[in-house]
């Protein structure tokens, strides 16, 4: 096992290289390049056909997210956003950080790839995934990290075994859906900080769960998805009077990430107000459709 540093955190270079390869590939297994590329294609011809191609597939996009089925664009910038939070990893003074955001946002599916970036893998011994009961249940979170450890079959599952075993490893633990405040130490995890080295990341839809675990860093998904949005469609953003429609965009996106991605595409570089309420109108009536149905 590697020691310790913070040089893996600082650089990225690992991050970013695995995650270009896994959405390249996740990309054209799904055919979702050429969709984008058809996109700005006709954006070049008609700014309006191409905001109905991004609204059709943000449509799609809403739909398969209700089917469970993961759209590939919410992976394929994640990898922006994996710095982000592997920044906050890396700083020896952040132990805990809560990822915030509605359903839908990519919270999971950020820590999904996180989970599986080999600087995480070779920093901690024990890489943890427990998803939470929405009705606590500190048993069943016992029993689903015991199933990650190489606990002996004749050790009762409590929360004095795990601290026992914990307490003598660098972990990495992923609490994913933390709907309620849970203590940890009832469930038998010992506290993270900077002299052991631990690590824990949760994702709540709500700020003050974060609150009240007393998490060292918060991170809002809702919020760094509007920053995506502004990044991707460019300097014509940052005029006054497209700002406010430019908010209304991504709220009508109803901030998934495929949908935003889309919308960003279709209307990078675009400083027609005109254009923006077009976008804006063509995204209601999807969204009217779609309720309807």
């Amino acid at each position: 096992m590697s020691e310790t540093t913070s040089s893996p955190f600082q650089e990225l270079k690992e991050i970013t290289e695995a995650s270009n390869l896994h959405w390249s590939k996740a990309t054209s297994s799904q055919g979702i390049e050429p969709e984008i590329m058809q996109i700005q294609e006709m954006h070049a011809k008609s700014h309006y056909s191409a905001l109905e191609q991004a609204a059709t597939l943000s449509e799609t996009s809403l739909e398969a997210t209700t089917h469970n089925v993961m759209p590939s664009s919410r992976l394929m910038k994640v990898y922006h956003i994996l710095n982000e939070i592997m920044t906050r990893i890396g700083n020896p003074n952040i132990s805990t950080i809560g990822v915030c955001g509605g359903e839908g946002v990519g919270k999971t599916t950020l820590l999904e790839a996180l989970k599986i970036q080999p600087v995480i893998r070779d920093v901690f011994q024990f890489v943890i995934w427990v998803t939470v009961p929405k009705v606590p249940n500190p048993r069943e979170v016992q029993l689903q990290i015991a199933r990650q450890l190489p606990l002996t079959d004749k050790k009762p599952i409590n929360a004095w075994t795990l601290l026992s075993f914990l307490e003598g490893v660098k972990f990495f633990l992923i609490l994913d859906g933390v709907q309620e405040f849970i203590s940890l130490n009832t469930v038998g995890i010992p506290d993270p900080t900077p002299e052991n080295g631990c690590k824990i990341v949760l994702t709540t839809r709500s700020e003050q769960v974060c609150d009240r675990i007393s998490v060292d860093s918060k991170i809002n998904l809702e919020n760094l998805l509007c920053k995506l949005f502004w990044e991707n469609v460019g300097e014509s953003i940052y005029s006054s009077n497209l700002q406010p429609v430019a908010r209304k965009v991504v709220d009508l996106c109803c901030y998934h990430s495929h949908a935003i991605f889309l919308m960003s595409k279709a209307l990078k570089d675009e400083s027609d107000v005109d254009v923006w309420n077009n976008a804006i109108e063509t995204l209601n009536m999807r969204l009217h459709l779609l309720n309807k149905n």
